[in-house]
């Protein structure tokens, strides 16, 4: 996000128009010179801002100069952050209420098929308008928790698990706070679900596992992502005993949660469920399953998927390394990344390549 888009998106967030930002400049530094057309400048990126305004615009919506600094240089939007410490400070507030249901609808949908750059900015403009209709609803705190959940999926994309996971947090805390059981579970296993594939150390999300899972017994898409995230957290610690478990356990559950095809972030669907197993099973080895399972990922999942097709084909290529057809399998992975277009490429599927390239010496 550019320091002009940033601007735009603050003020807006207030409901200023550049008119009442250009004021509350000249009021804050005292220098009557700034006007409308200089901000449209700005947020058009006709012309740069410089360090005095930068302080002035600082001080004025009350945020640290290097948000605006940070602006526009490669990295995930500094707004994101600010929306997310935003929310978790909120989180003791009131503030009058607008349906969010349909656009956190339209925020899972969009992920499966925008690229993460696209989306961050944006949603991080619309969590900064939420921030402000915050209030003790039900329906809010939900949109709250699964709008925190996206951003962090957003995040990894861009810079890996350690942003993601406080936005995870941030879910959490939302769900805790809208009292829905099926949302608690919801948040931490999806939370937990999204770190195994992030790459995030196994050993302390099994205690998240374990807090999701004991707080029902009852069927349910947290539980269900819960224990799949467990299995995975297993698989990689090298035992195969627990994360089989716990597969079985899913394989149990899964047809009482099961979702429709749609393709959005809320919902796991036959190809989905089979996506998420088929990495369990060629990280324990069993080659053979893996492979089953990737076959039926890709013969169920919707066309125009491209980054999950993306998933499958290297997870495809870690079976292949498992049984021995090491070349085979690095071919694979490097001409998946190489066909997928650049801007669907992400932190998550460096990762799986990464995973490969270590199987593949170590065999």
């Amino acid at each position: 996000m550019s320091v002009g888009a940033l601007i735009r998106a603050l003020r807006e967030a207030r409901g200023w128009s550049q008119g009442r930002l250009a004021s509350a400049l000249c009021e804050a530094s005292t220098r009557p010179t700034l006007t409308r057309e200089e901000i449209s400048r700005w947020e058009n990126g006709k012309r740069s801002v410089g360090p005095f305004w930068l302080a002035h615009l600082a001080r004025t919506f009350a945020l640290p100069v290097e948000v605006f600094e940070a602006a526009g240089v490669g990295r995930p939007s500094p707004i994101g952050e600010v929306a997310r410490q935003g929310l978790v400070a909120a989180l003791d507030g009131r503030a009058s209420v607008d349906d969010w249901q349909e656009v956190t609808d339209d925020y899972g949908r969009a992920f499966m098929t925008l690229p993460a750059r696209e989306i961050e900015p944006q949603l991080a403009g619309d969590l900064l308008l939420l921030r402000r209709a915050l209030a003790d609803s039900q329906c809010l705190w939900e949109s709250v928790a699964r709008l925190s959940v996206v951003m962090g999926m957003a995040v990894a994309s861009l810079n890996g698990p350690a942003a993601s996971a406080r936005w995870y947090r941030t879910a959490v805390k939302a769900a805790d706070r809208s009292g829905g059981l099926a949302l608690r579970e919801w948040t931490r296993g999806q939370g937990a679900l999204a770190l195994v594939y992030e790459g995030a150390e196994p050993s302390s999300l099994i205690a998240v596992t374990t807090k999701a899972l004991a707080l029902s017994q009852r069927p349910s898409m947290g539980r269900l992502c819960a224990l799949l995230a467990q299995a995975h957290c297993y698989a990689r610690l090298g035992e195969p005993g627990p994360a089989r478990r716990d597969l079985c356990a899913a394989d149990e559950m899964f047809p009482s949660v099961a979702s429709p095809p749609f393709a959005t972030v809320f919902s796991m669907p036959q190809w989905g469920y089979s996506l998420t197993k088929t990495l369990v099973h060629a990280r324990l080895g069993d080659v053979e399953q893996s492979q089953r399972e990737q076959d039926t990922a890709d013969r169920l999942r919707p066309g125009g998927l491209g980054r999950f097709a993306a998933h499958t084909s290297v997870h495809r290529a870690l079976s292949f390394v498992k049984s021995g057809d090491v070349g085979v399998g690095l071919e694979l992975a490097r001409r998946t990344v190489a066909e997928l277009p650049a801007e669907q490429r992400s932190k998550v599927l460096g990762g799986f390549v990464a995973e490969v390239k270590a199987a593949a010496r170590a065999t």
